[in-house]
């Protein structure tokens, strides 16, 4: 498991060395999803510990997926496709996180009594139709018997020639790497730095103009620059052709503290601030 060190979401290094040589196959958890704890597992870990990955598992639920498709907790169980099929973007982003390492993604689909059945088929023909190795995962109800068909399809996958690619160079500067890791596994449009012992500054963030009414998150690292004050901008671009829908509401997060360092709703106008 991860915890031995929560910094990074990975299991040891040789607890996996250790595990590498008294079995056939080894599964290491890089937790925390294929956004924080798959990258440093890839990008770190693996650099270090000089590892080459055969395959990744991603695990997904009918009740997460609902609820990245707008769903409250209260009613995760409740049957709703729709909204299966709009949280089905989080789960092809984390696909497409273990893709640009050159590992094949098998999905695993953690099936639990009140699922519904046809949303459970729905997902795994959807995945399969896009080429995405998945199985049920059933080990909770019917302990081994249940992980069969995931065994063999992560096997497989496995026994595939491995592409396994670190994402950016250790020669590269910090900026890069942060900007590498900024916009391709979280999907950042920019990034902006600013030097230490100013008082305030400003953070403009350039945004499509065409963004329809609905919740906007703009992301904030802001509690190691000691500042006195913090203000947002969201400029559309190109420019105001045509506007922000009026309605579009952006908060502006400090994933440092986390705080909300503010929130902007569109008029309609060029720009919100």
């Amino acid at each position: 498991g991860p915890f031995g060190n929560i910094a990074h979401g990975n299991s040891s290094i040789v607890g996996d060395l250790i595990g590498m040589r008294s079995g056939d196959y080894l599964i290491t958890e890089a937790g925390f999803g294929a956004d924080m704890g798959a990258e440093k597992f890839f990008n770190i870990k693996c650099r270090a510990g000089r590892l080459t990955p055969r395959a990744a598992v991603v695990v997904a639920t009918m009740r997460a997926l609902k609820h990245h498709g707008g769903v409250e907790k209260g009613r995760l169980t409740e049957p709703n496709l729709d909204a299966v099929k709009r949280g089905m973007a989080n789960l092809d982003k984390h696909i497409e996180n273990v893709a640009l390492f050159g590992v094949p993604a098998v999905v695993a689909l953690n099936r639990f009594s009140g699922d519904e059945e046809s949303e459970l088929k729905w997902v795994l023909e959807r995945l399969r139709g896009r080429g995405v190795e998945a199985a049920l995962c059933e080990v909770w109800e019917r302990g081994g018997e249940g992980g069969v068909e995931l065994a063999e399809r992560v096997l497989a996958a496995a026994q595939k020639p491995s592409q396994f690619r670190f994402l950016y160079d250790v020669e590269d500067s910090i900026a890069e790497k942060i900007t590498n890791i900024a916009t391709s596994i979280y999907g950042a449009a920019e990034q902006n730095y600013f030097a230490t012992g100013v008082s305030s500054y400003t953070l403009d963030f350039t945004v499509p103009p065409n963004l329809a009414c609905g919740y906007y998150n703009l992301f904030v690292m802001s509690n190691a620059i000691p500042s006195t004050g913090v203000a947002v901008r969201v400029i559309p671009s190109p420019p105001a052709q045509p506007p922000i829908a009026a309605g579009a509401t952006f908060l502006a997060n400090d994933i440092g503290t986390n705080t909300l360092l503010g929130r902007w709703t569109a008029t309609g106008e060029a720009s919100v601030q």
